[in-house]
């Protein structure tokens, strides 16, 4: 068995199709889409929400208000436009007013990601009542693509609220190792390192090739990877059926549980200090 860095990305398709079909033989075909939302007054763009439904979630991606109707808005519109056909909408943030604005519009706190030395901590939320006041937003703007006029809009704002939040542009690095036996694809592992925070995007074994420790010795080549970086400390999230307890084998500890999250399945959030 060769283990290789993947530095042509060569393999990352291969990866992905290998997770993807693992997953369906649990979920099944679930709805996939993405949607934008503009909040218009008086002609101006008052507030923009990006989303996507994933695994029955709405995950709100790209996000600006003006102030507090506009997100009222936004998200009464989100919430009608989704109705039985997500379990939830879901939110993070790093910032502690947004926090506070989503709570007051029905959004409990699932937990909160601790931060390292030059990463921030970041809250997760979630709202399940799809449940809306006034259902008359007739001056939401609903499309399948980006409109290019109000996007340069909304990217503006995000830069705004980000540099008086001091939320700052933070290096970001992807990296890939695979595992061949002869020319097979046995196994694989793509993290993205964040400063000095690293998250594994996907770990996979190919079934054929399960059994010979393939993980535990990606998980070790991605920890000694780490470890040369200055990384703090390693997470990732893994769902019911795929690698909990693997993960907590590798030292990992549960700091978050994400019920229902795909429907039917609990989710975990773990990490790992160095």
């Amino acid at each position: 068995m060769k283990y290789i860095e993947d530095k042509d990305y060569k393999y990352h398709d291969i990866l992905g199709k290998h997770l993807r079909s693992y997953n369906l033989k649990y979920t099944g075909n679930r709805e996939f889409s993405s949607e934008y939302f503009y909040a218009i007054k008086d002609n101006v763009l008052v507030g923009a929400i990006y989303t996507n439904l994933f695994w029955d979630w709405v995950n709100i991606d790209s996000l600006f208000y003006k102030d507090k109707e506009a997100l009222k808005k936004l998200i009464s519109e989100i919430k009608l436009f989704y109705l039985n056909r997500a379990v939830g909408i879901k939110f993070i943030t790093e910032v502690e007013s947004d926090f506070q604005n989503f709570k007051k519009l029905g959004f409990e706190l699932v937990g909160k990601m601790e931060g390292t030395p030059k990463t921030p901590r970041s809250f997760h939320m979630r709202n399940v009542n799809f449940e809306v006041e006034n259902n008359n937003q007739k001056d939401i703007i609903y499309a399948t693509e980006k409109i290019n006029y109000y996007d340069s809009i909304v990217q503006e704002q995000i830069d705004k609220f980000n540099k008086e939040n001091n939320i700052n542009n933070l290096q970001e690095k992807d990296m890939i190792f695979v595992a061949i036996e002869d020319s097979d694809f046995a196994g694989g592992i793509q993290i993205n390192i964040t400063e000095d925070s690293m998250y594994i995007n996907r770990l996979v074994v190919n079934e054929v090739y399960r059994g010979n420790r393939i993980g535990t010795k990606l998980m070790n080549i991605i920890e000694e990877k780490a470890k040369s970086l200055g990384v703090y400390s390693i997470s990732t999230g893994t769902v019911e059926f795929q690698a909990k307890e693997f993960y907590e084998k590798q030292g990992y500890e549960v700091v978050m549980i994400k019920e229902n999250d795909p429907k039917g399945f609990d989710s975990y959030k773990l990490t790992k200090k160095l």
